[in-house]
């Protein structure tokens, strides 16, 4: 009776730990509105690449364009042009599920972020997580 008193307690216990130990890991670098939730204004690109784990689509580069409608590179023998307002740069990163973030960026630096949820059904997720067509 004493051995399946202790063996009926401890398996709460035995969950309440490995719990614990799961809460008190890191969070694995991916696409989630969990990692999307951590970037914070006046992060750097290396940071917001190491919470998505890897680098995110360049959706529009201010720079880039700029440079690309004066035919040169607006910054070369250390003059640089006088732009009113930020050049900005904005990436997007997408999930497997259909939803993602983007994030705007001045000077490598977190300025903006938006994140867009999925239109998928659970029927499509659970296809998707079974490999289904």
């Amino acid at each position: 009776m004493k051995k399946r008193l202790i063996l009926i307690s401890s398996v709460p216990l035995a969950i309440a730990v490995v719990l614990g130990v799961l809460a008190l890991l890191p969070p694995s670098p991916g696409v989630t509105k969990a990692n999307f939730d951590r970037i914070e204004k006046r992060m750097m690109v290396a940071e917001v690449e190491g919470i998505f784990g890897g680098e995110g689509e360049v959706t529009r580069d201010d720079k880039a364009l700029l440079a690309e409608i004066l035919g040169q590179d607006f910054e070369r023998d250390g003059k640089s042009l006088k732009v009113r307002g930020d050049l900005r740069v904005c990436r997007t990163w997408g999930a497997n599920d259909g939803s993602g973030a983007q994030i705007e960026f001045v000077d490598d630096c977190v300025v903006d972020k938006q994140w867009f949820d999925t239109d998928e059904t659970f029927l499509k997720k659970i296809r998707r997580w079974l490999h289904l067509p």
